[in-house]
């Protein structure tokens, strides 16, 4: 009979999608040093590092959005003053109550 797998923690998550680009970027420098011997598309060879490391990023950083980190105890998680909402105490009637940052 085999066991089931532990699910994985979130910070072995975040670490797994950290080793995964960094193993993509460093194929992709070993694959475009194998390339740049040839000078004639220079230009066309710096436009694909690019295109690829920007893609590589994007997956990270989609892959992290899936995966947020916890913020530990005694952080500052209050939040930003754009975030804050006001919430009138009383119903009004006229013009709606305009609250702006820091007015709380």
């Amino acid at each position: 009979m085999t066991r089931p797998l532990p699910a994985p923690t979130r910070d072995g998550l975040r670490r797994s999608i950290a080793d995964e680009l960094l193993e993509a970027l460093d194929k992709l420098v070993t694959r475009h040093r194998a390339l740049a011997l040839h000078d004639e598309h220079i230009e066309l060879h710096a436009e694909l590092i690019a295109a690829e490391v920007a893609h590589q990023l994007a997956m990270a950083r989609s892959a992290l959005h899936r995966h947020p980190s916890l913020r530990r105890a005694g952080s500052d998680t209050s939040p930003s003053p754009r975030a804050r909402i006001a919430w009138p105490t009383r119903p009004r009637s006229g013009p709606a109550l305009v609250v702006g940052p820091g007015t709380l």
